[in-house]
């Protein structure tokens, strides 16, 4: 049975008090009972607000890859984007609306430009645009969160930052070795 990294998340983060534990589907339910932290600083703002984009790119993204891909890892990288950013969303949501934070319900712009870009792409000609990106995409992703986790004011923020981390670098990890099995 495949692993759900960001389940593990969502359990740390229960356990640490970052964030209550609420199925993503149901986290509407329950906002009213959640404990609000405050405001958010302008900093968390924009990163929950980007966090939020990210999750909805990997989502896009991984639906596209899995429909394109000519490797079977990059459709199982596709896969798995979908599978771990589906419900960090979710989680993503949860901890902005508990800091007041209204996070998009969609890719940035330029991440949107970035997906139409791909998807024009097919066959090995994808699967390397759709790897190379990704790598790009979670080097960046895992600095934010790095500087998140040291200097964002909230301690829950902190804790959830440092939470993602691991996923992330395993993300990386696996589009790095995804890179020299397609070339």
């Amino acid at each position: 049975m495949k692993r759900h990294l960001f389940g593990a998340l969502a359990l740390a983060l229960a356990a640490a008090g970052g964030l209550a534990l609420v199925a993503p589907a149901a986290a509407d339910d329950h906002h009213d009972s959640e404990e609000r932290l405050g405001h958010a600083s302008p900093f968390e703002e924009q990163f929950l607000m980007t966090a939020a984009e990210g999750d909805k790119f990997e989502v896009r993204g991984g639906k596209i890859a899995r429909n394109r891909g000519e490797a079977d890892v990059v459709e199982a990288l596709g896969r798995e984007m979908i599978a771990d950013h589906r419900p960090h969303y979710g989680l993503t949501s949860q901890l902005a609306h508990r800091l007041d934070v209204d996070v998009p319900d969609e890719p940035s712009p330029t991440q949107q430009w970035e997906l139409d870009e791909i998807r024009m792409k097919s066959g090995h000609e994808f699967d390397r645009a759709y790897v190379t990106l990704e790598i790009a995409d979670h080097e960046q992703d895992i600095e934010e969160y790095d500087f998140a986790a040291h200097h964002a004011e909230h301690k829950a923020v902190r804790d959830f930052a440092k939470a993602t981390l691991p996923v992330l670098e395993r993300h990386l990890a696996h589009f790095e070795a995804a890179l020299q099995a397609i070339r």
